[in-house]
């Protein structure tokens, strides 16, 4: 049986083929029953909804790993893991792991712009954890709310959340690009995608048969 994220989008992006794992389309409402940015194991969304809270293929080694996002205002940002990197290893961990983490001032993690605009600090702060009764998420300078580069479920601000940059229990996605002091919303739209080289290039299936690209594997099915 096919799974279900053999229907989910696969684009080419800067050079690179990508396959989606985690959306929430603009002027979504937020579901009342969703208590976490990183509640769904891979494949387990319908290709059709119009949110998915995806982690990363189970599957993906995280040096080889590479995660893209693109927003409703066409940012798209990428960013290419690397285990060495104390920024990078803590978001690895909350999206493939499904791990809470904190870390502040450490190691920069700028994504490679491919759309829009650079983000304006230096990305070496990362948290994942509750806040407003969302497991939410953000990578910036500080972890608080300003300059963020990836920004998930309920704004946030040290330990908690400062309404000096917006309401409270407000939900959704911040764009890529946060222009100072921005905290998600729902008006705001992400998809972020994983780098997913296609294993069928190279394959001959036998007669009547199709082949169905998996992670770092592939599989010939009946046509």
């Amino acid at each position: 049986m096919i799974s279900l994220s053999a229907h989910y989008k696969v684009i080419e992006e800067d050079g690179a083929r990508w396959r989606l794992f985690w959306w929430y389309k603009a002027n979504t409402t937020w579901p009342a029953l969703v208590s976490d940015v990183l509640q769904d194991k891979y494949g387990d969304c319908d290709a059709s909804a119009p949110y998915c809270f995806g982690r990363l293929p189970e599957a993906l080694m995280e040096n080889q790993a590479e995660m893209l996002g693109i927003d409703s205002a066409d940012n798209a940002y990428r960013w290419k893991f690397n285990s060495n990197n104390r920024v990078s290893h803590a978001v690895w961990e909350a999206f493939h792991d499904h791990k809470d983490a904190q870390v502040k001032n450490v190691d920069v993690w700028n994504p490679k712009v491919i759309r829009g605009t650079a983000p304006k600090a230096a990305q070496d702060s990362f948290h994942y954890r509750m806040e407003h009764g969302v497991r939410s998420l953000q990578i910036d300078d500080d972890n608080c709310d300003c300059l963020t580069s990836l920004s998930m479920g309920h704004g946030m601000c040290l330990e908690g959340f400062s309404t000096q940059y917006g309401p409270e229990n407000v939900y959704g996605v911040d764009l890529l690009y946060d222009t100072y002091c921005n905290t998600p919303k729902p008006s705001n739209g992400l998809f972020l995608y994983f780098r997913d080289d296609d294993d069928c290039m190279n394959v001959t299936c036998p007669a009547n048969k199709v082949c169905v690209d998996g992670i770092y594997s592939y599989v010939c099915v009946d046509a």
